[in-house]
């Protein structure tokens, strides 16, 4: 089984969360991507501390003290 890391967008002071319950078909934004949130970056396929196309140079930034990049998300594991 595989366990799914939480979003870096979670964790970036960018992020604005959705108002009200979330749903099948629901679009996450921030400043940055205001229109949605490319899916490989909240999929966690895509590293935003890295460029990323259409971010104007701005990418995941702690958004509160302590507030770690979820590495773990980018760390290759073994073949079980």
């Amino acid at each position: 089984m595989t366990t799914r890391e939480t979003p870096q967008c979670l964790t970036c002071l960018h992020y604005q969360p959705p108002e009200g319950a979330h749903s099948v078909g629901d679009v996450f934004r921030c400043t940055v991507f205001p229109a949605a949130i490319p899916w490989p970056i909240w999929d966690n396929t895509a590293d935003h501390r890295k460029p990323y196309g259409g971010d104007n140079g701005q990418r995941w930034t702690t958004a509160w003290p302590g507030a770690e990049f979820p590495e773990r998300a980018f760390t290759p594991t073994a073949a079980s």
